[in-house]
């Protein structure tokens, strides 16, 4: 199910046409709205139900096949579902595949929410290369014919969990001076070194076959596994690339509930609340709906009901359908983003 934002109420029927269902359907959900009018009588449809993605607000989840950067996997699957406003969660290179989470229309005011959950990675380490590019797809920079064994690595491994300071690669889309750090790199531009604390929770060496070796890794935010892989041929003495990479979770998103571009339609739209299940919820008034639609607080004492989650944030509930995304502060609940009209 989804969400669908518009005018007008839930026609059971009218949605089971759409669904390629001739049953009648009984009840009615707040989950889907429509924009065309009709009767209680479902045989007194004044205009046919209308479904358009426009109308759909959510999260998509895509799959991303290598070979293709995720901008260009996101305009075709913008193109084929004819999306106005749509955005990705954590950039994929080219050379990786895997886990791309999509937002589409007010879902991508939630981005940086989701942003903070981690990752899972698979990565092929290629020992005894160092390109310009820290994967196996650019310029080979230098070799080395050192042997490596396994304990070595494992020990090396064990140094980077936790957390360390890593420099950001020349080849990476973090910003300097208003432009991404390829963009200077493929000139031959120099530009200082960026480096940042990245969250390493797992890093886990699961095949060894020199001069290659798989590695699992679960990190937060803001990760370079290219560049970890580097840092972790320079601690065994030796200089190394990345060979491949999988994501193979993000969030809630995994491998096995994911779709390629063209196995993808508006029915696979998941709505925002199922997403962040870490969220609290609380149940907005009829009275409070047009306040909350305006941005102002929500008294705390006077909610449906509060129920907290393990995040700071709260869903606030109408009908069972979010209104927007809140912080407690001082008994209210204070808006940071509004999800309807």
């Amino acid at each position: 199910m989804f969400e669908v934002q518009g005018r007008g109420r839930y026609c059971p029927f009218l949605y089971s046409v759409w669904r390629g269902r001739t049953q009648e359907c009984s009840g009615y959900s707040p989950l889907l709205w429509t924009r065309g009018i009709y009767t209680e009588n479902h045989h007194s449809i004044k205009r046919l139900f209308e479904v358009s993605i426009s109308n759909i607000s959510g999260f998509i989840p895509l799959k991303k096949d290598r070979g293709l950067s995720s901008n260009q996997v996101i305009q075709r699957l913008k193109k084929r579902l004819d999306i106005t406003k749509i955005g990705h969660c954590g950039t994929l290179d080219p050379i990786a595949d895997g886990v791309l989470p999509v937002t589409v229309n007010k879902a991508t005011r939630t981005m940086r929410y989701f942003l903070r959950y981690k990752k899972t990675y698979v990565a092929t380490i290629r020992f005894g290369i160092e390109t310009d590019t820290l994967d196996i797809s650019g310029r080979v920079l230098s070799e080395s014919d050192r042997l490596v064994g396994r304990e070595a690595v494992e020990d090396a491994l064990g140094e980077f969990r936790g957390g360390y300071v890593q420099k950001t690669p020349a080849f990476s889309a973090r910003k300097y001076k208003g432009k991404s750090l390829y963009h200077y790199a493929r000139r031959g531009v120099q530009v200082p070194d960026r480096h940042r604390v990245v969250d390493i929770d797992e890093l886990v060496l699961t095949v060894f076959d020199f001069p290659f070796a798989e590695i699992r890794i679960v990190c937060g935010s803001g990760t370079y596994i290219r560049q970890l892989i580097v840092d972790i041929c320079r601690r065994v003495d030796t200089v190394g690339t990345m060979y491949s990479l999988t994501r193979c979770e993000y969030g809630i998103f995994g491998l096995q509930g994911s779709k390629g571009v063209d196995e993808l339609s508006i029915s696979d739209v998941i709505p925002v609340s199922k997403v962040f299940t870490d969220f609290g919820r609380f149940g907005i008034r009829s009275t409070q709906l047009n306040l909350a639609k305006n941005g102002s607080g929500i008294d705390g004492s006077d909610c449906e009901f509060v129920d907290r989650g393990s995040a700071d944030e709260f869903f606030g509930l109408f009908d069972g359908e979010p209104v927007g995304i809140y912080r407690m502060v001082d008994g209210v609940f204070r808006p940071e983003v509004i999800l309807i009209e």
